[in-house]
């Protein structure tokens, strides 16, 4: 899988929309996602077969009844729509490897007219104007897109019981601090090893992954304001379409052979996260992609 974070550079001309409202941000992506499975009435959650740990152990520790559909090679969802019961029911849906499928887009928004409940993830690709959100919820997880130093943003009109929890009090000012970083006019905001490196500089180096690791699931934390005023200014249009002009290069470079589906928009329409290729030999097409 390819992933470039580029610069990120906050823009004080303008002020971006993506967090003005209906939006709330947690420690971790997947307390955000076990928040709103938590409120949401819903017993049944439907979830693809492909996914990670931290979207199916939400789900099992919300007491939701797991059914799954598969995609096919072309990543285009396969189900019955017969065989959702759509008023006790939940569709999960993930972007996978952050690529925009045209296709399930349009069914997605045919279950929302027909009164399915969708959930959006998209922890793989970042907020872009161009694509805007459609679904009753909407997940991001800015770490993992750019490096900004807490998990998960989601937003939804579901009423969401606000929590806090005392005992993360340190690690929380330790992630401010590192945020101080982000919205700093004197200071580019660099994600990934350059943030680190400015970090570890500064003396504020936060290894996020590590002291994240041991947080309890069940305690749940909505964080304060404050960690979103440092990345209202920041420019996600211009991040993504850095990140499509990118992968548009690696697109030329990749044999067609190799690449996984062959549809251009799938790669171009949002940022993502990487290329699925097909390989028999994964050590010998590193070292070839990394020359």
């Amino acid at each position: 899988m390819l992933i470039h974070k580029p610069v990120l550079e906050s823009d004080f001309n303008s002020r971006n929309s993506f967090l003005d409202n209906g939006f709330i941000a947690t420690i971790l992506a997947r307390q955000a996602l076990l928040l709103y499975l938590q409120n949401s009435k819903k017993e049944i959650v439907f979830l693809p077969r492909f996914l990670p740990e931290g979207v199916i152990l939400p789900a099992q520790k919300a007491g939701k009844q797991i059914k799954y559909y598969d995609y096919n090679d072309n990543f285009l969802v396969n189900f019955d729509f017969d065989s959702i019961d759509k008023d006790n029911t939940i569709f999960y849906y993930i972007h996978p490897f952050g690529l925009f499928v045209n296709k399930n887009i349009s069914i997605l928004n045919e279950m929302i007219a027909l009164g399915f409940e969708i959930f959006d993830d998209r922890a793989l690709s970042l907020p872009y104007s161009k694509f805007p959100e459609f679904a009753n919820a909407t997940l991001y997880s800015l770490y993992k897109s750019v490096g900004i130093p807490f998990g998960g943003i989601i937003k939804t009109d579901l009423k969401i019981k606000i929590q806090r929890n005392s005992e993360n009090s340190a690690l929380k000012k330790m992630m401010l601090a590192n945020l101080q970083f982000y919205g700093n006019p004197k200071l580019f905001n660099y994600s990934t090893f350059r943030f680190r490196l400015l970090n570890k500089m500064f003396g504020k180096s936060l290894d996020y992954n590590k002291l994240v690791s041991n947080l309890n699931l069940e305690e749940t934390e909505v964080l304060e304001n404050s960690f979103i005023e440092h990345i209202k200014n920041i420019n996600f249009d211009e991040i993504s379409s850095q990140r499509i002009n990118i992968a548009k290069i690696y697109y030329e470079l990749i044999p067609e052979n190799l690449l996984w589906i062959k549809d251009m928009e799938a790669y171009f329409s949002q940022s993502l996260i990487g290329f699925p290729i097909k390989i028999n030999n994964t050590k010998q097409i590193y070292k070839n992609l990394m020359k």
